[in-house]
Parts: C-alpha cells; sequence; structure tokens
C-alpha cells in the first residue's frame, strides 16, 4: 500500500513542480512580456525548469519560464 502511494506521488511529481513554480512565480517574476507574436521578450526571463526529450512524461517540454507584470502571469512553454 505504501508502494502505491509512493508511485502516485512519483507519477505527479511534475505536476505539484508545475504548481510550486507558480506559487513561487514571484521569484522568477518581474519581466512583463508584449503579446505580440515575438519571442524576444522572454530571452531575459530565468529557466524555471528544463525537460529532458523522450523522459516518457505526458508533456515533453524543453523550457518552462514565468513571469509577470503588475496585470498578468505570463507562462512560456517550448516543447521539443
Amino acid at each position: 500500500m505504501a508502494k502505491l502511494k509512493i508511485k502516485s506521488l512519483i507519477n505527479r511529481a511534475p505536476q505539484l513542480f508545475i504548481l510550486l513554480l507558480l506559487a513561487l512565480s514571484p521569484i522568477y517574476g518581474g519581466h512583463p512580456i508584449c503579446i505580440d507574436g515575438l519571442f524576444d521578450d522572454w530571452e531575459d526571463v530565468l529557466v524555471a525548469h528544463q525537460d529532458n526529450h523522450n523522459d516518457h512524461n505526458e508533456a515533453d517540454f524543453s523550457t518552462l519560464k514565468i513571469t509577470y507584470d503588475s496585470d498578468f502571469l505570463f507562462i512560456y512553454i517550448k516543447f521539443h
């Protein structure tokens, strides 16, 4: 029974990690983003998480960045 709970937590680890990052987004924030189809605004934003290619998780993304301004929370996800 304990092994099942541990395995369940391990399977949910990526989702829990992303939720934690969202909760801590002010640490990674402070760069306003202009939604214009160009991604050059994201160059100065720190990488919050990098994912390995083909690691068999549900979403195979490569980079997660989080920032905010006084009105919005911005999330950048780049997939492999």
